[in-house]
């Protein structure tokens, strides 16, 4: 039951963060930009630091054993940007991606070390890959 409950957590959370970052790019990004190659530039910016830039943050965490407590971090970084938002939008697309993908890496750690070789938890972070077993 432990494991059900941690993982509801870490999906709550997941809503929050993945829900937090949609606003960004959809509502706060373009309050922001002056211009639509500005808006643009943006979301580029927050795709590559929430999506490419988790392998190399997971080869970092991976060689320092740093699991704990990453997930929390990017939970804070994302709320911290929205408070440094007007200064740099840049800034703010830099931190809410870097937020997001710590967030995920911390989550999808934890939901494949307590999912054991099922697709049930880990689904909420990863698409379960489709073995020759249903093929």
């Amino acid at each position: 039951m432990n494991k059900i409950k941690t993982m509801s957590i870490y999906s709550i959370c997941h809503f929050i963060v993945d829900f937090v970052s949609c606003l960004f790019v959809l509502g706060v990004a373009p309050y922001f930009c002056l211009n639509s190659t500005e808006y643009f530039a943006q979301v580029i910016i927050y795709n590559f630091f929430a999506f490419a830039f988790q392998v190399p943050l997971g080869i970092l965490l991976d060689k320092f054993k740093i699991y704990k407590y990453i997930g929390i971090l990017g939970f804070c970084l994302i709320g911290l940007a929205y408070g440094i938002g007007p200064f740099n939008p840049i800034i703010l697309s830099s931190i809410v991606g870097i937020g997001n993908a710590l967030y995920h890496l911390e989550g999808g750690v934890n939901a494949f070390d307590k999912s054991e070789g099922k697709a049930f938890l880990n689904g909420l972070f990863v698409a379960p890959r489709c073995t020759s077993e249903y093929s």
